[in-house]
């Protein structure tokens, strides 16, 4: 089912929350990934939108000058699929190039990365488009965060790490519900960038 429901959308976020190790009481040692790494993402992760143009999609990948990575991401209209809201982009073991696959990170206790706001559908003020749910994806687990221009359009994702080597780590992202949202589709644009107080792959 697509956003067409709340209940359907808040039990999906409410689910992943505690599927994600949610982020550790006592962090000592955090990994992030280098704009480097993150241009270097290449694997849509549970959907093909490359043959299914009823799923969500990059349309757009850009290194800034400075720090991180934006990233166009366009939302189909509305439908009866789960995956026409939800987008995961990863580097993992079983697709694409695998540039960060394999890295020992046994002795991070998390992941993190910093997710900014900065348009939707072109628009940046507070009545552009509605909430999104954000999170740093290390071996099928994220950190959601949520995200919006009425509510707040920067935040750390902290997921807690259980991994020894990486085998699929990247971002998520969802929209949280249909309120605010185009159901005729969305372009929505976000930059992801190495999180604060944390160590580079």
């Amino acid at each position: 089912m697509p956003i067409v429901k709340n209940t359907i959308v808040t039990a999906v976020f409410v689910g992943m929350f505690f599927l994600s190790s949610a982020m550790c009481q006592d962090v000592k040692r955090v990994f992030t990934l280098s704009d480097e790494d993150l241009m270097s993402l290449d694997v849509y992760q549970n959907s093909d939108p490359n043959n299914d143009p009823n799923a969500p999609r990059i349309v757009g990948q850009r290194d800034i000058t400075g720090p991180g990575v934006e990233f166009d991401i366009y939302f189909p209209p509305d439908n009866k699929r789960k995956d026409n809201y939800e987008l995961s982009y990863v580097s993992c073991n079983n697709s694409g190039e695998g540039a960060l696959v394999g890295i020992d990170v046994n002795d991070f206790d998390a992941f993190a990365l910093k997710f900014t706001l900065i348009a939707i559908d072109g628009k940046n003020d507070p009545n552009a488009g509605g909430t999104l749910t954000v999170g740093a994806l290390v071996d099928g687990a994220y950190r959601p965060e949520c995200i919006s221009f009425s509510e707040g359009d920067e935040v750390i994702s902290i997921t807690g790490n259980n991994a020894k080597k990486t085998s699929v780590i990247g971002f998520h992202m969802h929209k949280l519900s249909p309120n605010g949202w185009n159901s005729q589709g969305n372009t929505v644009t976000i930059r992801v960038e190495a999180a604060p107080n944390s160590e580079m792959l």
